[in-house]
């Protein structure tokens, strides 16, 4: 059984900082957005960004969002 939890993480420019949330390039999880949750999955280019429905959503470094992630 899968049991969803929520957390907070906060994308950090991976030059300077470490990451600290514990997510991965290629990871699913689920991005809340108001009192809804899309299905997103995180990648990096020159910054964080995750995919939603085939489209990138860039995420705001120092910004910090909510999400769930099934384990």
């Amino acid at each position: 059984m899968k049991v969803a939890q929520q957390y907070e993480f906060q994308p950090l420019n991976p030059r300077t900082e470490r990451e600290w949330y514990g997510l991965h390039c290629g990871e699913a999880f689920h991005l809340c957005i108001g009192n809804k949750s899309q299905l997103v999955r995180l990648e990096m280019a020159s910054s964080w960004y995750v995919i939603a429905d085939g489209i990138a959503l860039a995420l705001i470094e120092g910004r910090t969002y909510k999400v769930n992630i099934d384990v």
